[in-house]
């Protein structure tokens, strides 16, 4: 009896700094055998085109090597199907259409008036790096800008 384990490869950068704490972007990158998908800690990761790999947030007071080792020994990959599907076409707050409401919303992350996933989904924080650079900053808000126009 043979058991193979997927070769994953995790990188972890931080994608949003806020008071006290910041926001670290996990991604998970190899060759997944059909039906099988990243989890970080047992949770379904979300799949990212533009990063090609499984994406996740972890909010963490940490410095970036912690998070990087502590997200090395939660990321496994088992059967299962993907948490959703990021979406860089502007529409941050999943109303399906793209309008300043996204904008603000993506200008109100990375000022950090939300800095948990209780009032904004992981899933709105992943979507609003529209950029594809693995942060959030001033130039996804502008982007944003650029697709109303």
């Amino acid at each position: 009896e043979v058991t193979k384990t997927a070769a994953v490869t995790v990188d972890v950068t931080e994608y949003i700094t806020l008071n006290g704490k910041a926001m670290y972007l996990v991604t998970a990158s190899g060759n997944f055998a059909e039906g099988q998908v990243a989890k970080y800690d047992g949770m379904s990761m979300f799949w990212s085109e533009k990063y090609n790999a499984y994406a996740y947030l972890v909010i963490s007071a940490d410095n970036l090597e912690a998070v990087k080792a502590e997200a090395a020994a939660k990321v496994k990959v088992a059967e299962g199907t993907s948490a959703g599907t990021v979406d860089y076409g502007g529409d941050v707050n999943g109303t399906g259409l793209t309008d300043v409401n996204d904008a603000q919303l993506t200008y109100d992350m990375y000022n950090t008036k939300y800095s948990s996933f209780d009032v904004v989904s992981m899933l709105k924080f992943l979507n609003a790096d529209v950029s594809g650079d693995k942060k959030v900053n001033t130039a996804d808000a502008t982007a944003i800008v650029s697709l109303i126009k």
